[in-house]
């Protein structure tokens, strides 16, 4: 199982503060590289480990920054697993994700929400889970929600 892994990229319709007008673009040229990088090497699926969002007010997230997600993950001819991080989340609670832009996001053909501690099937039969972000999350939290015979976790710190 060969797995691209995009972490953090906290896109956003205005620069974050310190941040070049270009920003937002310079973040999705570098997701384009790194597709294209896992295409040359035959990746299986791509994984994005939370925070896709910089702002986690749903309202300050624009249609036009939620479609061009749409497009990259069409363009990118790929499957992929979101894993939510806290900016993806309203007071970093899970519950708050079908108002969020991630929740349009998981209704796209090629993505699948990792559950807090679902397995998911994978290519090849690979079992993949990922831990939902949480203010509370501690080793015992984490411990609590992995299953037994899995193949990759993913946890958001």
């Amino acid at each position: 199982m060969s797995i691209l892994v995009i972490n953090d990229p906290h896109t956003s319709d205005k620069p974050p503060r310190y941040r070049t007008a270009s920003y937002n673009d310079d973040i999705f040229d570098k997701m384009d590289q790194a597709v294209r990088i896992g295409h040359e090497n035959s990746v299986d699926f791509g994984v994005i480990t939370g925070d896709l969002f910089h702002n986690p007010q749903a309202g300050k997230n624009s249609h036009l920054l939620v479609n061009r997600w749409m497009r990259f993950f069409y363009e990118s001819e790929l499957d992929w697993y979101i894993l939510p991080g806290n900016h993806d989340l309203s007071a970093g609670r899970l519950a708050s994700i079908n108002k969020q832009p991630i929740g349009v996001l998981a209704n796209h053909p090629n993505v699948t929400l990792l559950e807090d501690g679902v397995v998911h099937n994978t290519i090849n039969d690979g079992r993949i889970v990922g831990i939902g972000w949480n203010y509370a999350m501690d080793a015992e939290y984490i411990k609590q929600r992995v299953p037994d015979d899995i193949d990759v976790l993913f946890i958001p710190i």
